[in-house]
């Protein structure tokens, strides 16, 4: 443990601390000890490899880790491997949402690399099983000085076509419906909320900054527009970060990319609400309300705010 925790940034100490410290926690209850020192490898690797591990809370990283190396390990997709927990009964029992634990392990796996049968991560019963393991260690060493392969090609979903003439500028109100906000905070702050005008030329990507400004938001997350019925509509179409990439064929839908997709490409009216969900591990969720649609931009700026209410609350608590 003291060796892992020299090859640890010094910056990052004390939270590789916390998140061992409940990954010790789950293999005690749940699993056993080489699952613990597995995690606790995770978890080194993960603060050298930059996931910033820093934001958000300790527990959310902790399942991020520990889901990260049952991925490696099939703990959640074969029933006959010991220890078999399916995602969301390992989310209830690491005591975070299936949202933050789906986010967290993603950003664990993609930063490390990590697959199915993962030499660094799998268990030795896993390991010995696998007739792949030998020839895949000699093809590592063969390769470990070969330049990494280009990024898969992200699928990408068809347009709606775009208005033709002057961009429109779409006038939203953008309220937050949920997030880490003290009682005081909210006693003092009844509604918090910004008006937006945005050109109907810009995307989703631009949107999403305008709000993390209008909100003087520090720190940077993950986020996905929402489509659906309600926040959180498991059938409702989303517009995810290309870092998102698809959910798999038993996800939510993904409509599209938010760098890529245009205001003008969505199906919006005056009157019209979706969602934004930002930060996946405390959930900051907001309503957007389409209050006017008009042709042509005047000059000037966008995306703006125009109106404020409310204080902005700070990004956490602590």
């Amino acid at each position: 443990m003291d060796e892992l925790l020299k090859s640890v940034p010094k910056a990052l100490h004390d939270r590789f601390r916390e998140i061992v410290a409940l990954t010790d926690a789950y293999c005690a209850a749940h699993l056993n000890a080489e699952y613990r020192d597995l995690c606790r490898v995770c978890a080194a690797d993960a603060c050298r490899a930059g996931v910033p591990v820093a934001s958000g809370k300790p527990a959310g990283w902790a399942a991020g880790v520990v889901s990260a190396v049952a991925y490696a390990n099939f703990l959640g997709s074969d029933p006959s491997q010991p220890f078999h927990t399916p995602p969301d009964v390992m989310a209830q029992r690491a005591g975070v949402s299936p949202a933050t634990l789906s986010a967290k392990s993603k950003a664990v796996r993609d930063a490390l690399g990590i697959d199915r049968c993962d030499s660094r991560f799998a268990v030795r019963a896993l390991a010995e099983k696998n007739p792949m393991s030998a020839m895949l260690a000699q093809l590592a060493e063969v390769f470990t000085n070969a330049p990494p392969p280009p990024p898969a090609p992200r699928r990408r979903k068809p347009k709606r076509a775009a208005p033709a003439g002057p961009p429109r500028v779409y006038e939203l109100e953008v309220f937050i419906l949920q997030g880490p906000m003290t009682a005081k905070f909210l006693k003092q702050n009844r509604a918090v909320s910004r008006t937006i005008e945005i050109r109907g030329d810009q995307t989703l990507e631009d949107l999403h900054w305008a709000i993390y400004d209008a909100f003087d938001r520090e720190d940077p997350h993950m986020y996905e527009f929402q489509f659906g019925k309600g926040p959180m509509d498991p059938k409702g179409p989303r517009y995810v970060m290309p870092e998102a990439g698809d959910y798999g064929d038993d996800g939510p839908p993904v409509a599209g990319y938010t760098d890529e997709t245009t205001i003008d490409e969505l199906p919006l009216k005056k009157g019209a609400r979706f969602g934004y969900w930002f930060d996946f591990g405390d959930d900051w969720h907001h309503q957007l309300n389409v209050l006017s649609i008009t042709e042509g931009a005047p000059k000037g700026t966008f995306p703006r705010v125009t109106k404020r209410v409310g204080e902005s609350p700070p990004q956490y608590i602590d």
